[in-house]
């Protein structure tokens, strides 16, 4: 391995098989994620999602659909005011999206999940990367996206939609629109704005284009001051913690090195050590330097735990297929032995998050379908499921879910409090179970309603 600042050499025509192979594939992929996406029985998530289109089918019966969206942008400007978070695009996005059907909005996502990721290839591919290094940057964002593909699932939450416009500004081949675009990412989440900044620096260093290096700064900077600014007065954002002393914040900073991070690098080492390559500080490795540190430095006081980790190993994945170089002497099978480690890193940390998703998706779907014929009875939830029992909203937004389908359900779903009180209460009358969870002692049970991950319960009286 070496570090220098030549220009990068070009693959080996041995090895210039898989260009006849890598945008056909891609587009195949693509193809069957859309038309399998489609037929997929999608139900609205544990996380603020049916509690969204009920507050849009509100404004919308009260003001029309025009007054209606409009309301809505106000109220979600409002809220994020109190709490301190600016986040214009966040406020567009939930009144456009909760009036699609729950089918299209996750289609949606996954058009925003495939930007992401095909950005940083067509980027790498129009700076003249080989083939076999575009299925390696191919594999490793994949792999470097998969916290953020719970954004398929979760709707509300706003690191994917910010990832999405990163990607489609790396699509774009002239400087004005990438900045457009990459402006969008940053009101969806203010961190990415690193991304402007370390832009600026990119481009100053390319003399002929300080005006554009000069205007991306700018807008960077704005953007992050006015996040900053607007988070002084937020409930939310008070709890923003710089106490060096506090174990809590070097926690976090631990976390950086989770088995996702940690297997990007991984599969990196492997790929210099099977095809005897290099890392070399190609054009834009300080864009991507600056966009990864900056945002993980500015997110390390918050957490970034579960879906607030995506952004920052996306980024980090970019980053390091910025610094890799293409490889002068290699054949057809070192390529494949180099490719191996990157893709079943990727795959595998892939089935991990939508294995949950999925999870999720059919918990909500089945219990709506069980509970949808049960108005007027009170049902307790008790399971380990991340988002569905995982805290109290949960049962709250499988109730919103019911809701969503017919405003006169009128029943209760609440979550178990670990004491099993629920079960108890006379006026419990039905008991969901997810996963292995059991029914306890006390009362009579009769099984009304099962899925592949629920199962519901009449409960009569006590024994």
């Amino acid at each position: 391995m070496s570090l220098g600042t030549a220009e990068t050499p070009r693959l080996n025509a041995q090895v210039a098989w898989p260009s006849r192979v890598f945008f056909p594939t891609v587009i195949i992929v693509i193809s069957l994620l859309v038309l399998v996406w489609l037929f997929i029985p999608w139900a609205w998530s544990p996380v603020d999602d049916p509690g969204q289109v009920i507050a849009m089918n509100r404004e919308i019966a009260e003001s029309g659909r025009l007054g209606g969206t409009f309301q809505r942008f106000i109220q979600l400007y409002q809220g994020d005011q109190e709490g301190g978070v600016f986040r214009p695009a966040a406020w567009l996005y939930p009144p456009l999206v909760y009036q699609l059907p729950v089918s299209l909005a996750h289609l949606v996502r996954l058009l925003m999940v495939i930007a992401a990721v095909l950005g940083p290839v067509m980027y790498f591919r129009r700076s003249g990367a080989s083939s076999a290094r575009l299925w390696l940057t191919l594999f490793l964002v994949i792999a470097g996206a998969s916290t953020l593909y719970q954004g398929l699932f979760l709707l509300s939450i706003q690191e994917l939609g910010g990832a999405a416009f990163v990607g489609l500004g790396l699509m774009a081949y002239r400087t004005s629109p990438r900045l457009t675009l990459w402006v969008v990412a940053a009101l969806f989440k203010a961190p990415f704005a690193w991304l402007l900044v370390g832009n600026a620096v990119y481009l100053w260093r390319n003399k002929q284009k300080r005006v554009e290096a000069s205007i991306s700064g700018g807008l960077g900077v704005v953007i992050l001051a006015i996040s900053a600014i607007w988070s002084r007065s937020g409930g939310y954002s008070s709890t923003y913690n710089l106490n060096p002393l506090d174990p809590a914040l070097w926690e976090n900073f631990s976390r950086l090195v989770e088995p996702m991070n940690a297997l990007l690098l991984v599969s990196v080492i492997w790929w210099l050590i099977t095809t005897n390559g290099s890392v070399r500080r190609n054009p834009g490795w300080l864009l991507f330097l600056i966009a990864w540190a900056g945002y993980t430095l500015q997110m390390i006081p918050w957490g970034v735990t579960a879906y607030y980790m995506g952004p920052i190993s996306y980024l980090f994945s970019i980053f390091l297929a910025s610094v890799l170089v293409d490889v002068k002497e290699m054949n057809r099978s070192q390529a494949l032995i180099a490719l191996l480690m990157p893709a079943f890193v990727a795959i595998w940390l892939t089935r991990i998050t939508l294995s949950l998703g999925f999870e999720i998706n059919s918990v909500m779907m089945e219990s709506k379908d069980c509970l949808a014929p049960l108005a007027g009875t009170s049902t307790i939830m008790n399971g380990q499921l991340l988002y569905v029992t995982s805290s109290p909203e949960g049962p709250i937004r499988v109730k919103d879910s019911l809701i969503v389908d017919d405003p006169n359900w009128n029943g209760e779903v609440n979550l178990e409090d670990g004491s099993f009180s629920g079960f108890s209460r006379p006026e419990t009358t039905h008991y969901l179970t997810i996963g292995s969870a059991e029914v306890p002692e006390g009362r009579t049970v009769t099984e009304v309603c099962s899925g592949s991950s629920i199962t519901l319960f009449e409960l009569g009286p006590n024994e």
